[in-house]
C-alpha cells in the first residue's frame, strides 16, 4: 500500500452481493503499510464492505478515473477510537474540505467510521 502514500485520491472498489463492482474515489492516508479513509457510517460502501471484506484499490483522479493498476486488499471497519489518529491526518491534508464535511455531518447527525485496507499477500 506504500505506493499510495503521496496520492491525493484512491479509487476503492467494493462489490455488491451480485458481484458487481462499485468504484468510489476517497482521500487516503497510508500508515504502517495500510491504507485508511473515512466515510459516513450509513453509506453503501460500508454496507458492501461489511458483506464482503475483499476490495481493490487503484490510484485515481478526483472523479474516480483510475490512473494505475488495481491492488487486491481486505477491508475492515474501524471504531472511532481506532480511526481518530488517521482522521486527524486526513483533516491536515484536506483542511477546508474536511471542516465543511464535518459541519454537514454534524448538522445531519452522521456518524463517521474509518476503513482500513490491508494489501493481500499476492500483491496483484
Amino acid at each position: 500500500m506504500d505506493r499510495f502514500t503521496d496520492t491525493r485520491y484512491v479509487a476503492v472498489r467494493t462489490f455488491r452481493r451480485s458481484g458487481t463492482p462499485v468504484d468510489t474515489p476517497v482521500w487516503p492516508i497510508v500508515a504502517d503499510g495500510k491504507l485508511y479513509f473515512g466515510t459516513p457510517e450509513h453509506t453503501h460502501k460500508v454496507t458492501r464492505i461489511q458483506s464482503n471484506l475483499q476490495v481493490q484499490v487503484a490510484m485515481c483522479d478526483s472523479r474516480g478515473n483510475t490512473t494505475g493498476p488495481w491492488t487486491d486488499g481486505q477491508a475492515r471497519v474501524l471504531t472511532a477510537n481506532e480511526f481518530e489518529p488517521y482522521r486527524q491526518r486526513i483533516d491536515q491534508r484536506h483542511p477546508i474540505a474536511c471542516r465543511a464535511i464535518r459541519l454537514v455531518a454534524k448538522l445531519r447527525r452522521w456518524n463517521y467510521v474509518g476503513i482500513e485496507i490491508t494489501q493481500l499477500s499476492n500483491g496483484s
